[in-house]
């Protein structure tokens, strides 16, 4: 992406930010899974299936809502 901006690169108007290869800060799936699972570990649902799919379904739609859009 730097290339389109070569000249202001150049110029010092600019300057190339390094990106983390894998930083899960930065990867808006990887807070939303983990604001769920706070949450659904919050409930203490049962162990059985139908309890953690309430768990998890019921907790989406509490979630702020610029995370689920």
């Amino acid at each position: 992406m730097h290339e389109l901006f070569r000249e202001e690169t150049a110029a010092g108007i600019l300057s190339v930010m390094e990106w983390p290869v894998q930083s899960p800060d930065l990867n808006p799936i990887e807070l939303l899974w983990e604001q769920l699972d706070r949450m659904v570990r919050n409930k203490c649902p049962s162990s059985q299936e139908e309890g953690l799919l309430e768990a998890w379904g019921g907790n989406f739609f509490r979630l702020p809502q610029q995370m689920n859009s």
